[in-house]
């Protein structure tokens, strides 16, 4: 409003509240469900006015005549973040408070778009492989983790494998987003020859089913123990003998091929007598005794490693002591 002085050649102005123009706008749009969706509100002064501070105050965000909360305005802009846990269209509106400068206003509404999105999970690893394993005896489990990577939960329809493995898990039957659980894996061999299966998880996320490859060898010769630790001996000094014991678990003989010494110091450890001979009969034993003479000071190793038909050949016996 503009007022002429009296007794004056002068005018004064006189600053109203004034108009306050607003647009708001939403990202990502179409969003899933889920997904946060955040919420920017613009407000500008509909007339620029020298010397006169931005508009302030707070933008209340609506879905469908519903709050779904507010903001406050930084620089003329203010923000919220929210999701959806259902698909549709929204309709979305903005409204600002006002202050003493600006009066309230409304943004013109528009839709936001909400997909059912699609579920995604991973198994981490992708394949498992199991150490030679004498039949009928179960290996130690081998973790798989399967994680809900997607923005939508995840339901699981079932979780198997087929002999000779295994599983376990703490699988929920719905997996929410980010969320992760455990399947642990065992291989029970039953033959002497190597065996591939596949652990597979059905689920209704994008590439359904989910697989794992399974990979182990079964073996018919079991050493016991499997590791002859000598302990500490002078240089030069010759220990007690220490034996291991070969059985073939097996229906079938067992032909053994070669007895080889090896590994980073086997001129440490002397072969002193072997029982099994060339053959090993179903359900029969024989030893290998060893002793140990350090050559030098430290840590001092080799492997036994006998090859055979027996499955998982060479079956390895390790060798271990220490030079003072």
């Amino acid at each position: 409003m503009v007022l002429s002085n009296e007794g004056s050649n002068s005018v004064s102005v006189l600053l109203n509240v004034g108009g306050a123009l607003m647009t708001s706008t939403s990202s990502p749009n179409p969003s899933n469900v889920g997904q946060p969706v955040t919420f920017t509100a613009t407000v500008n002064p509909s007339v620029n006015v020298t010397g006169r501070a931005a508009p302030t105050g707070t933008v209340s965000f609506f879905s469908n005549g519903s709050l779904l909360g507010t903001g406050t305005l930084t620089n003329g802009t203010a923000t919220f973040g929210t999701s959806f846990a259902t698909q549709g269209s929204y309709t979305i509106t903005t409204s600002y408070s006002g202050d003493s400068n600006y009066n309230p206003n409304s943004a013109p509404s528009f839709i936001q778009v909400v997909n059912p999105g699609t579920g995604t999970v991973t198994l981490t690893p992708t394949s498992l492989t199991f150490k030679t394993q004498v039949i009928n005896t179960t290996s130690p489990g081998q973790n798989v983790t399967l994680t809900n990577t997607g923005t939508v939960a995840v339901t699981i329809n079932s979780i198997s494998t087929a002999a000779p493995f295994s599983q376990t898990n703490n699988c929920p039957g719905t997996l929410q987003p980010s969320q992760n659980c455990t399947i642990t894996v065992a291989f029970t061999p039953t033959k002497i020859a190597t065996s591939t299966g596949t652990l597979s998880v059905a689920d209704n996320a994008s590439g359904s089913p989910q697989t794992v490859s399974l990979t182990g060898v079964g073996t018919q010769v079991s050493f016991s123990p499997t590791i002859l630790n000598f302990g500490s001996l002078k240089v030069g000094q010759t220990s007690s003998p220490m034996t291991t014991t070969l059985t073939n678990v097996g229906s079938g003989t067992l032909t053994i091929r070669n007895v080889i010494i090896g590994g980073t110091n086997p001129g440490d450890f002397t072969l002193t007598s072997n029982t099994c001979g060339s053959t090993v009969g179903a359900g029969k034993s024989c030893a290998f005794t060893f002793t140990f003479t350090p050559s030098a000071k430290g840590i001092r190793s080799a492997q036994l490693q006998v090859g055979d038909n027996g499955g998982g050949s060479p079956q390895i016996v390790r060798l271990g002591g220490n030079g003072t």
